[in-house]
């Protein structure tokens, strides 16, 4: 019982962790800041590309469908976080309006809920918006070497090494890229 117990504790950790961002140093204040940061430092990272610098790129290359689910995605998390602010000042306002009214201020538990519901499903919409961007990054990363006239790479340590310098020129960093003319 006390191993299960033991290796019950350890799963939960290992869940709790991976609900923050990789570095310790970037965590946020709140579950939803938490997840779209970590996912921000993970997306592109196998292929040596930061989705910060190469997102808009990428969005513009991308197909009209692949753009409209990524579109889509980013709406159904706009949603929710409305959702969720309107019933936190809902909450608010039926806390203030009922501040002398006894028993009935239990009330504003009803929209309080609510925006905590809200949240969550904002959580698991950050989630699923994140994962539309990789999904999209990681089908056009090639049409995004081509319009950057780059070569495409032979493996994928050859475009790990090529995504550092493209990742150095996006910030504005000078470096020496071989460009391909065709």
């Amino acid at each position: 019982q006390v191993a299960f117990l033991s290796e019950w504790r350890r799963d939960a950790a290992a869940k709790a962790r991976e609900g923050y961002p990789l570095e310790g140093n970037r965590s946020m204040p709140t579950r939803l800041g938490n997840t779209l940061r970590r996912d921000e430092d993970k997306i592109g990272q196998q292929y040596g590309l930061s989705a910060l610098a190469v997102a808009g790129h990428i969005s513009l290359l991308a197909p009209g469908e692949q753009a409209a689910y990524v579109t889509d995605a980013r709406q159904q998390l706009d949603r929710a976080v409305r959702l969720c602010s309107v019933g936190l000042l809902a909450a608010l306002l039926t806390f203030a309006w009922l501040i002398t009214s006894g028993w009935l201020l239990t009330l504003a538990l009803a929209p309080l809920t609510f925006a905590h519901l809200c949240y969550r499903g904002s959580v698991a919409a950050a989630q699923d918006y994140t994962y539309a961007v990789a999904v999209v990054l990681d089908l056009n990363r090639f049409a995004f070497y081509d319009a950057l006239h780059v070569n495409l790479p032979g493996t994928s340590g050859a475009e790990v090494e090529q995504n550092e310098l493209l990742m150095q020129l996006l910030i504005g960093r000078r470096v020496d890229v071989p460009y391909r003319h065709s």
